[in-house]
C-alpha cells in the first residue's frame, strides 16, 4: 500500500489496460512512456503517449532538450517493456487525481533480458477542456 499526503494507507489499485477513468489514463500513459522499440526515438515516445497527455505536457515531451522524468533512454539495440506493479491513488481533489506507480523495465536484446530496473512514478492526472483525463504531470524516481 502506499500513503497519502494525510499519512494514511492508500489502496493499491489494479492497473487497467482499457479505459478512459483516471486510473487507465495513468496506467496507459505509464506504459507508454517507458516501453521502447529497437531505435527509438524521444519523438516516437512522445507519439505514443500524445492521446493520453495534456499539450503543455505533450510540448515539454517534444523538447529535444527535455531530459527529465527519468530520462528514459532504451539501451541500444534493446526492446523495453514495463511491467505496473503497483498504482496507488494518493490525492484527490477537484483539480485531478494523484498516483504512486511502482513500475519494472526489463529491456531485452537479441532475445535475452539485459536486467531490470525498478523506478517509481508519480502522475498527475486532470480533465482538458473536453473533459478528457489526461497525464499532466510525471515524475520518476
Amino acid at each position: 500500500m502506499g500513503t497519502t499526503s494525510s499519512g494514511t494507507d492508500a489502496p493499491t489499485t489494479t492497473a487497467p489496460t482499457t479505459g478512459s477513468d483516471p486510473a487507465a489514463i495513468a496506467a496507459r500513459f505509464t506504459v507508454a512512456y517507458f516501453t521502447a522499440g529497437v531505435g527509438d526515438t524521444p519523438e516516437d515516445r512522445r507519439r505514443r503517449c500524445r492521446p493520453l497527455d495534456t499539450d503543455a505536457l505533450d510540448e515539454l515531451l517534444g523538447n529535444p532538450t527535455w531530459n527529465g522524468a527519468g530520462a528514459n533512454i532504451p539501451l541500444a539495440g534493446a526492446t523495453t517493456t514495463v511491467t505496473i506493479q503497483a498504482l496507488n491513488p494518493v490525492e484527490t481533489d477537484s483539480g485531478g487525481v494523484g498516483y504512486e506507480l511502482i513500475v519494472v523495465l526489463i529491456p531485452v536484446a537479441a532475445g535475452h533480458e539485459l536486467g531490470r530496473d525498478r523506478r517509481g512514478v508519480e502522475i498527475w492526472v486532470e480533465r482538458d477542456g473536453a473533459g478528457n483525463w489526461r497525464v499532466s504531470q510525471i515524475s520518476v524516481t
